[in-house]
């Protein structure tokens, strides 16, 4: 299979795809104007149907630090350092190994370049210990643990933990999300398919 075409979405009807899409797949309606605040990026299948995507968000108010009940004291860096990761999902349709060590590999940079911005901050359900295992390699300062505020999109109060890990981290994720094929990829490959594969990625996303 090959990578998936990426779009940065900007119009209102495109994020209110976007926001339904994400709603069906993680329960949470995020506002478009929330949405706004930053770029969201999206995964095309060949169809054109949306199968994947992310949000970071880069101006403030942020929902996470919202979502949060009382004062935060623990924040390791100035608000103006951080940005935010939200609405970000992967279909269980998307099942090649090479679509989603794109969507890793084109996140994870993304978020790294982000300017000005040091931290990034996200959210996630305590019940997800996957997600806790793979986000912890990043040695974030956890911000919060327990039940947060209801915020608008959300059907129901839930447990989350709220962490803020530092930009420079997130460029070894698609080796912590994608052991197995990155291993396959980079190590069991010859040099000329690798860059192949990389180049076919930058084409995707210079969409």
């Amino acid at each position: 299979m090959r990578p998936l075409k990426t779009v940065i979405l900007k119009n209102d009807h495109d994020l209110f795809v976007y926001q339904q899409k994400v709603k069906n797949i993680l329960g949470i309606e995020f506002p478009v104007s929330y949405l706004k605040q930053g770029k969201v990026r999206a995964f095309l299948d060949a169809d054109g149907e949306i199968v994947a995507g992310y949000a970071l968000i880069t101006e403030g108010p942020f929902r996470t630090l919202s979502s949060i009940p009382g004062e935060v004291t623990n924040l390791p860096c100035d608000v103006e350092s951080l940005s935010e990761v939200t609405a970000l999902f992967i279909d269980r349709k998307v099942k090649s190994g090479v679509a989603r060590c794109q969507f890793w590999l084109t996140f994870s940079r993304e978020l790294s370049n982000l300017s000005g911005k040091t931290h990034y901050m996200y959210a996630y359900d305590l019940e997800k210990t996957k997600l806790k295992k793979l986000y912890r390699l990043a040695n974030p300062t956890v911000l919060f643990e327990g039940r947060t505020l209801l915020l608008e999109g959300m059907a129901e109060e839930s447990d989350e933990s709220v962490e803020v890990a530092k930009c420079s981290t997130i460029m070894y994720l698609p080796f912590y999300a994608m052991p197995g094929f990155v291993n396959r990829l980079f190590f069991r490959k010859p040099l000329n398919e690798i860059r192949y594969f990389l180049e076919q990625i930058d084409l995707r996303n210079s969409a």
